[in-house]
């Protein structure tokens, strides 16, 4: 069963009480309108250029503003399940996921990558090709969005549509050239934080990332 919360002021704060108890069909109802409203809001942050999500915006007596034109790997990984899961709940036509994912994923093909195939942790989305802002190499940025790719290119494996199996074979490619090794501890069996902009690879270890 669905609990919806609403936060009620007491003498020592705020308390969180149950107001409703939903039914397993009130609960997927629910989530699937909060998951309109955030695709909704997702949208607004999409580059026109690129068509990937940038980091920060903000909406000012209605107006969209851009505050951050950058994007990160996560960022790109959160477009791709976006539209994956939105064409999955019935939110976006299956074509116009295609489209959108597809306009992702050759841009993100064309991107400037470490030697190692991961991805610079910031990149400029103003331009059709996104552009590299720094050199850093995320380990938990660039495991996000390996992640997200794996998804896209399950999703789209079966499909039979000229779209679709690009979708499927650029992902899948774009997973295969990915050398994470780089970013590789043997000794603790863990990923590092990344490779620094002057290429020497970081000793710290991002909690609960495994090689």
């Amino acid at each position: 069963l669905g609990r919806i919360y609403e936060t009620l002021p007491d003498a020592e704060g705020t308390k969180e009480k149950i107001v409703r108890i939903m039914t397993p069909e009130q609960t997927e109802e629910t989530l699937k309108s909060y998951f309109k409203d955030s695709f909704a809001g997702m949208n607004m942050l999409l580059s026109e250029k690129s068509g990937h999500l940038i980091d920060k915006g903000s909406i000012v007596n209605g107006k969209f503003n851009v505050i951050q034109s950058t994007t990160s790997p996560t960022n790109i990984g959160m477009g791709l399940l976006q539209y994956v899961a939105g064409r999955d709940m019935k939110i976006v036509t299956e074509d116009e996921a295609r489209n959108v994912i597809l306009k992702m994923l050759k841009a993100m093909d064309k991107m400037e990558k470490h030697k190692s195939g991961l991805f610079y942790a910031w990149y400029e989305t103003n331009a059709e090709i996104p552009y590299p802002t720094n050199q850093y190499v995320p380990s938990i940025d660039n495991a996000n969005l390996t992640a997200a790719l794996k998804i896209t290119a399950e999703a789209y494996k079966d499909n039979t549509t000229p779209q679709g199996k690009e979708i499927a074979k650029i992902s899948g490619s774009l997973i295969n050239s990915q050398d994470y090794s780089a970013i590789y501890d043997k000794n603790k069996g863990l990923l590092v934080g990344g490779i620094t902009q002057e290429g020497r690879k970081e000793t710290w270890h991002p909690a609960g990332v495994i090689g």
